[in-house]
């Protein structure tokens, strides 16, 4: 009743080497797929840090070059001010030849 026989044991033999066979060949697909999602991870990864390594240095040119125009325009408003406050017609209504000519300048 229970008795398998030679056959049977060569199946069931068979069935268990058939069954470790796929395990082992699953197992080593998933690491090969895992490494190769391990492998685009890391690519994505460096070539967003190299994206936000441009953006960065970009950003960093900008903001140097918007100070220097702060500066700039700065420097613009003290040379200014300082002409308004030497312009002998600074309390006129209408502007004389000299206020006319630094306005000029500015252009």
């Amino acid at each position: 009743m229970f008795g398998l026989g030679l056959s049977g044991i060569l199946r069931s033999a068979t069935v268990l080497a058939v069954i470790g066979v796929l395990a082992w060949g699953g197992r080593a697909l998933w690491q090969a797929g895992y490494a190769a999602a391990e492998r685009d991870r890391a690519e994505a990864v460096e070539a967003l840090q190299d994206r936000l390594d441009a953006v960065t240095a970009a950003t960093m040119q900008d903001v140097a070059e918007a100070l220097q125009w702060r500066r700039d325009l700065t420097a613009r408003e003290r040379r200014l001010i300082l002409d308004a406050m030497q312009d002998p017609d600074a309390d006129r209504r209408a502007l004389g030849a000299g206020s006319v000519q630094r306005l000029d300048q500015i252009r």
